[in-house]
């Protein structure tokens, strides 16, 4: 924040990178689909629970306006090898 960021997205434990992996994954997607933060951020952490039973989700914590929104979207754009990096 000290650096000129609107917000921080992460989580307060060590999570394992392949969890970390997915969920940014799922985030990001959704995120450039147009989704408002806090909603994709809620909605990747109820799919892990529902669909995978995996509570690592619910480490993560939006330290920022949840109503931020990328801006034009990219919607259905796959995420490229830079992005995932």
């Amino acid at each position: 924040l000290g650096h000129g960021a609107r917000g921080v997205i992460g989580t307060e434990v060590d999570i394992p990178p392949v969890i970390a992996a997915a969920w940014a994954q799922m985030f990001f997607a959704r995120v450039l689909d147009g989704e408002p933060l806090a909603d994709a951020a809620f909605a990747v952490t109820r799919d892990l629970v529902r669909r995978d039973r995996n509570l690592l989700g619910l480490a993560y914590a939006l330290h920022c306006d949840g109503r931020s929104l990328v801006w034009p979207a990219i919607p259905g754009a796959p995420l490229t090898l830079a992005a995932q990096s």
